[in-house]
């Protein structure tokens, strides 16, 4: 009787050791997928992060040209550029065309 209560309790033993290297190897095989999970969220937070600063520097720029926009130099510019605005005293030099 006692070597077959030595034999249940090694079954026991054996049942009990697979049913844990199991449960250890789920665990660990899910680690792994978190892991890998948390790794692509910090490469996408970092990328949100950046564009964030792009953003705000594009804001930036936005809210200078704003300011210039309103300004009178701005308006001299855009009628220099487009509409050909000369002021009394100003000479306007062109390159003569070549004429072969």
């Amino acid at each position: 009787m006692a070597k077959s209560k030595r034999k249940k309790r090694k079954a026991e033993l054996r049942i009990i050791a697979v049913l844990v290297l199991c449960i250890c190897s789920v665990v660990g095989y899910r680690r792994v997928q978190l892991e890998a999970e948390y790794n692509k969220k910090l490469e996408k937070k970092q990328e949100l992060e950046f564009s964030i600063l792009d953003e705000q520097e594009r804001s930036k720029d936005l809210d200078q040209k704003k300011a210039y926009v309103q300004t009178k130099r701005f308006i001299e510019d855009v009628a220099r550029q487009y509409l050909g605005l000369v002021y009394p005293d100003e000479v306007l030099l062109q390159p003569e065309k070549k004429t072969d």
